[in-house]
């Protein structure tokens, strides 16, 4: 996602525990009061998707394409 004006982009009070924001810049965008997932509302979702594969890893669920 490209956001054309980032400065003038704000989310607040949202849930973004299950938003990626991969590939894109964020750098420039506010997050006021966000609910970001896990326990502590501070993970994002790519940690979580690490957290499965490595669980699945573990457990020899893996495909070789994944």
């Amino acid at each position: 996602m490209i956001f054309e004006q980032p400065n003038k982009v704000i989310f607040v009070k949202n849930d973004l525990s299950k938003v990626s924001f991969t590939g894109s810049d964020i750098t420039r965008i506010r997050f006021d009061e966000i609910s970001w997932g896990g326990r502590d509302q501070c993970t994002i979702i790519e940690e979580e998707w690490l957290k499965e594969q490595a669980k699945k890893a573990q457990k020899g669920e893996l495909s070789r394409a994944e």
